[in-house]
């Protein structure tokens, strides 16, 4: 994720359906990775915003922002990455 713009990835649910995702926006927050994302399919100015984590291996696995300080204060600092 390393270059957000022009990037699409694709996200397996858990029932196995597979979704792909532009990534407009990575940015990191004291540390840890965060990536935003919009449906490739769809014109639609929802966009998701998840946690990366990289595996022992390397790997990166997106997962949702379940604490709500956490959720605050990654808009906060994707909204200032708008405005600049």
């Amino acid at each position: 994720m390393s270059e957000p713009n022009d990037h699409i990835i694709e996200l397996v649910d858990e029932e196995g359906n597979v979704f792909s995702f532009n990534v407009v926006e990575a940015f990191e927050i004291e540390g840890q990775k965060y990536a935003v994302l919009t449906p490739v399919d769809e014109d639609s100015e929802d966009a998701l915003v998840l946690k990366v984590e990289v595996s022992a291996e390397g790997e990166e696995f997106l997962y949702e922002i379940e604490d709500d300080e956490e959720w605050d204060m990654v808009v906060q600092v994707w909204e200032a990455l708008g405005e600049a």
